[in-house]
C-alpha cells in the first residue's frame, strides 16, 4: 500500500472565485493537520497576469522550490488554474483540480463571447448579487441549506474587485495543453459553471454539480485520499 504523500509533502488547497476555505470544510483531510494550508486570496494588483500573482502567493506562503517533498496542489475552480500556474513554477510539484479545467480550450464557447462582452463587469457590487442568491445557488449546484446558508455567506464576504479580476483572468487565461503535474481532475458530469471534459486524469462525479466538493463530499474525500494523496 502507498504510503500517504500528506506526511511528508505540504497540502496548499486554492478555494474558488469568490471563495474561501470555508469550501473545504465539507472535506475530511486531517484538518488539524500542519501540512494542510488553505490559501488566501491576496489582493491583485490592476492587470495582473495570473503568473505573476501566482508568483506573489509562491513567496507569501513560501512554497519553496527546493523543499525536499514539493507540495500538493488542491485547486476548485478558479483556484484550479492558479494551481496550475503556481505548479508551473515549482518543480515536482503535483495538482489535483475539483471542478475546474486543465486547458483553455475546454472552456465552453459562451466564455468566449463573454470576453468580447463582459457583462461581468456591469455588476457594481456584491449587494447587486443578494436579490438573486437563489439562482446562484441553483446555477453552482448548492443544495442542502447547510450548503445554501454557507454558500450566502461566502457570496457576502466576497470583493468586487477581486471578483472582477479573477472574471477577467480566467477569460484570458491560456493554456493549452495539460500540465504533466496534473495527477487527478474530479468533475461534475452535472457542472453547469465549467462542464465536464474527459481526459486520462479525469474522474467523473455523476450527477455531481459545480459544489460537488460539498455536496458530494464523501466521494472527493475518497478520490483525493486514494488518486492523489496515497499515489505513488
Amino acid at each position: 500500500m502507498a504510503k500517504s504523500l500528506l506526511k511528508e509533502s505540504r497540502l496548499l488547497l486554492f478555494s474558488g472565485l469568490g471563495a474561501d476555505e470555508r469550501v473545504f470544510s465539507f472535506l475530511t483531510l486531517k484538518k488539524r493537520s500542519p501540512l494542510i494550508t488553505p490559501v488566501k486570496w491576496l489582493k491583485p494588483d490592476k492587470n495582473e497576469r495570473l503568473e505573476s500573482y501566482a508568483s506573489r502567493l509562491i513567496e507569501h506562503y513560501e512554497i519553496n522550490q527546493n523543499d525536499r517533498n514539493p507540495p500538493l496542489l488542491l485547486g476548485l475552480s478558479f483556484g484550479g488554474m492558479i494551481a496550475q500556474e503556481v505548479s508551473k513554477q515549482i518543480q515536482g510539484s503535483k495538482v489535483c483540480l475539483v471542478s475546474s479545467l486543465s486547458t483553455s480550450l475546454d472552456f465552453p464557447f459562451w466564455y468566449k463571447f463573454n470576453s468580447y462582452v463582459p457583462f461581468h463587469r456591469a455588476i457594481p457590487s456584491i449587494e447587486f448579487v443578494k436579490p438573486f442568491q437563489f439562482l446562484v445557488s441553483a446555477f453552482l449546484g448548492a443544495r442542502t441549506s447547510q450548503e445554501k446558508d454557507l454558500l450566502r455567506k461566502i457570496i457576502n464576504d466576497t470583493d468586487i474587485d477581486f471578483f472582477h479580476w479573477a472574471i477577467d483572468r480566467i477569460l484570458s487565461w491560456e493554456q493549452r495543453t495539460r500540465l504533466d503535474s496534473l495527477r487527478l481532475q474530479i468533475h461534475g458530469s452535472s457542472d453547469l459553471i465549467l462542464p465536464y471534459c474527459s481526459n486520462e486524469n479525469a474522474f467523473n462525479g455523476k450527477e455531481g454539480t459545480h459544489l460537488m466538493v460539498m455536496s458530494q463530499n464523501e466521494q472527493v474525500t475518497q478520490l483525493v485520499k486514494q488518486k492523489f494523496l496515497n499515489a505513488e
